[in-house]
Formats: C-alpha cells, structure tokens, sequence
C-alpha cells in the first residue's frame, strides 16, 4: 500500500468512526429500559466488591457492572452514565470489524463494512443499550482476529496470551462467551485432525483457547455456585415460553429485521442471496477464518436449542461484526459480475454509500424511549385522581419503585 492509499484509509476510517460517535451520543440518555433499569439499580451501583462476587441472575453482565459502576462514579447516577461503556465499545467494535475484515480480505470491505454498522439502526440500538452485548462483540472480533493472525502468521507467545486474556473478558462480559471459544478450540482440533495447518502453529491455538478457559474460570471462581444455581433453577431461562421455540424466534428475527431496514421484506431477501454469495466467496478464500466466524453463532443455537433456553437474537449480537463482512463480501461478488476488475471497488463503494445514505433513515428508531416509564408515570399522574391509589405488578415494580422511586 503507498503512502497516500495508508492516508486514505485513515481519514476514511476516522470519518466512519466520527459519524459513528454523534449517531450513539445522540439521545443516548433517553428512556432506560427494564433490563437497564435492573443493571442500574441491582448491580452498577453497589461496591465493586460486592459486583465480583454476586451472580443471582444472567441479568448481571458481571464486566458491564463493573465499568458500569465506574462511569456512573464519574458521571453520576444518570442513563449516560450507566449507557457509556456500552457506547464506547459500540465504537470500538466498528473499528474492530475493519480490522477483522483486513485480514480476510480488502481493506475496502473492511472500510464498508464499518461504514454499515456505523449507520445501523441495529448497531446504533445496542450502543444505546447498558448491556454488555457491544463489549462482547468487540472481544469477540478482536479474538477471533488474533486466532486467524496466528494461524496464518505462525505461533507467537504474545498472540496466544493475547487471544487468551480478550476472549476470557469475553466470557465475563456474557457467560455465552465461553461458547465461542469452545467453538473455536472445536475448529483448532478439526484441524489438528484433519492436517489443516502446521502441528506447532495449531498447538500454540489449542494453548491460546486453554489459557482463555483458565482466565475465564479464575474470573468467575467468586460465583461459581451461584452460576450454576442461577442456570439449574426456573429463573435461568428453562421455562417453557415462546421465547424458546425456534419458530418465534425465526419470526422475530426476520420481522425485526424487516422493520428496521430500508425496503423492509425484499431488502432482508435480496440480504439473503447476498449472503449466500459473501459465504461462497470466503469459503473458498479464507476456509479457517470463516469457520472461526460461523462456528460460534452453530454452537450457541444448539446450545440454546438443547438446554430449552429463551431463543432471544441478542445473544447472537456478537456476530454482527462477521456478518456485514459476510454482505460485503456478497456485494463485491455481484459487483464482479457488472464490471471490469478495476473497478469493482469503485462501484462497490458508490453502491455501499447509497445503501448507507438510506440506512440512516432508519436510525432515529432507535433513539426513542425504549420502554418509557417515565412517560406512563407522567400520564398516570396527571389523570389520576386525589384518592386514586396506583399499583404496579411483577416486573413493573423495579423501574417505578427502585428507579423512578415513586
């Protein structure tokens, strides 16, 4: 790459991450939902010490309490506070997927590729959300990352404790962390088996996974009874709903996806076909990366499957990053098919900057409240009468009670 092609780069990955900032920052106070409310108020504002040792429900993303606790230490006990961390993995997983996509190919798949979560409505949402879903997909990129460099660079102790120490945070942000190593050690002995790389290379991957479950169990030995009876008991998420039947969830899914994107049902089709091509591509040219990439999201659907656990997509928010890398890729295919050589990049990225421009459209969805109880609350008050008593029930009493405190 010359000079001026490395500048380029940069000030178009700077622009992605600029727009990316205002899109997140905008609003990011506004309407905390049920979940958020529960971080906030069970977890985020007791001691760190009592954080690290207290897991009496998935609800507590032991790492996003952590940080959580420390933002709102900073700047107080307000949405912002609690939703920062939050927002800046956000950001930090769009310059993650660029850097991911680098080394499965273009630089200018992994600029697009940015450039679509940067104005995602998607993205956009879970930047704004007090959870730990971004932080757990920026690790996730950025582990998978160095296991791909390692595999095609050869065995480096710096990379295995590396890969070791990000995927272990990942797993103590979100316990589903743990199955995307487990999947990628299952890919690491497939190949060890098969002959799919060098012996030492694919040895020094195995001891980089071992080092993660490690990490991951000496972070999580403070609660380890408690974890177990939070995933044996009704409360883990055993219960028969029908957040745990594949057909909701397959529903949910594609309906969700057809609110929230220009063109609604057909773009989500035309979506599709691209994928299938993006898949076809990157299995021929990066057989071991895209393994490492769709391993993960396999293995956690049965897992969910199998246990009868609530099918929520959020639990797959990880693989977002993979995913538009995946379009991408699709994209440049069709591309090759209306054009010279020579200019496919250049008509992929006029193509990119109009499905971006239209993807923004979408976005000011996801700045509205949530769940908005602090406008219920408001309409209550202002239609009641005197001697009107107000009653709220189950869950409902944890945002009117211990947040709002009315």
């Amino acid at each position: 790459m010359s000079t001026a092609d490395g500048r380029n780069e940069r000030v178009w990955l700077a622009v992605i991450l600029v727009v990316g900032a205002f899109l997140r920052f905008h609003d990011l106070g506004n309407g905390l939902w049920l979940d958020e409310i529960v971080t906030m108020v069970r977890y985020a504002t007791l001691p760190a010490s009592k954080i690290v040792t207290l897991f009496d429900s998935q609800n507590n993303h032991v790492l996003y309490s952590l940080m959580a606790h420390s933002s709102m230490q900073i700047f107080g006990e307000t949405a912002i506070g609690l939703r920062l961390p939050a927002m800046v993995f956000g950001m930090a997983s769009l310059w993650a997927v660029y850097w991911f996509a680098k080394s499965v190919g273009r630089v200018t798949e992994g600029l697009i590729a940015a450039g679509f979560l940067a104005v995602s409505y998607h993205h956009v949402w879970f930047s704004q959300n007090a959870r730990g879903y971004t932080a757990l997909m920026f690790f996730t990129l950025v582990g998978t990352g160095l296991l791909v460099r390692m595999l095609d660079t050869g065995p480096k102790r710096s990379t295995v404790l590396a890969y070791g120490g990000v995927m272990a945070l990942a797993v103590y942000t979100h316990l589903t962390g743990l199955l995307i190593v487990v999947s990628h050690g299952a890919v690491v002995l497939f190949l060890i088996a098969s002959g799919g790389g060098d012996r030492g290379t694919l040895r020094a991957a195995l001891a980089g996974v071992c080092t993660s479950m490690i990490l991951s169990l000496l972070l999580y030995l403070p609660v380890l009874g408690q974890v177990a009876r939070v995933f044996t008991s009704e409360d883990g998420g055993s219960i028969s709903t029908i957040w745990s039947s594949g057909r909701w969830f397959v529903r949910t899914l594609f309906s969700g996806l057809g609110e929230s994107l220009p063109g609604g049902g057909v773009t989500v089709v035309v979506a599709l076909v691209i994928v299938l091509l993006g898949l076809g591509s990157l299995a021929r040219e990066a057989p071991r990366a895209l393994a490492l990439m769709l391993g993960p999201v396999v293995l956690t659907g049965i897992a969910l499957i199998v246990t009868e656990h609530n099918l929520w997509p959020r639990f797959f928010f990880f693989a977002v990053g993979f995913a538009s890398i995946i379009v991408v890729r699709g994209g440049f295919v069709v591309c090759g098919w209306l054009a010279p050589p020579s200019t496919v990049p250049r008509l992929a990225t006029a193509g990119a900057g109009v499905l971006m421009l239209l993807s923004l459209v979408m976005v000011p969805k996801a700045w509205a409240p949530k769940q908005d109880f602090t406008g219920a609350m408001e309409w209550v008050e202002s239609n009641r009468d005197p001697e009107d008593a107000v009653v709220t029930l189950g869950y409902g009493r944890i945002p009117f009670e211990e947040y709002l405190r009315t």
